[in-house]
């Protein structure tokens, strides 16, 4: 769930835009439509960014180390209990090539061993990763061949 601290920073934060907005419009009076818009974009990427890693954060699992061992998610290879094993950050590139900084934990499986990130399990973020370097490469392959005609 979204807390009100968050809520009421997004509120802070889309202020700033609009604000933003409305000084860069009088500061170019004479903007083109495609200006306009470009402004505007810009400044609703920042809000953007924020929203996304906030409710991607909203997660039970980011930090596994302040839950009770029986509500931690299992291991998925042998469903053996995870250790928390501390935080660490990662950068991900969203579609409109924004960086969004997660901070999350790291835990290890206490009976196998395997160690994972269980927000990058429930958000499929190591599907994701894969999905867009296929998404990539085949949009590079589809160009080349489309040059070879």
């Amino acid at each position: 769930m979204i807390d009100q601290e968050i809520q009421a920073d997004w509120h802070a934060l889309a202020d700033e835009v609009w604000l933003g907005v409305a000084e860069w419009r009088a500061a170019n009076p004479k903007a083109t439509f495609a200006e306009i818009e470009q402004a505007v974009e810009e400044r609703l990427a920042t809000i953007r960014t924020r929203v996304l890693a906030d409710v991607a954060l909203a997660s039970a699992v980011r930090d596994i180390a302040t839950q009770d061992e029986s509500e931690r998610p299992r291991c998925p290879d042998c469903h053996g209990e995870l250790e928390a094993r501390g935080q660490q950050a990662r950068e991900l590139t969203t579609l409109r090539g924004d960086t969004v900084r997660l901070r999350r934990s790291y835990s290890v499986c206490g009976v196998c061993g395997h160690g994972l990130f269980p927000l990058d399990e429930e958000l499929e973020l190591l599907l994701e990763a894969s999905h867009r370097a296929w998404q990539k490469a085949s949009r590079g392959w589809a160009a080349g061949c489309h040059l070879r005609r």
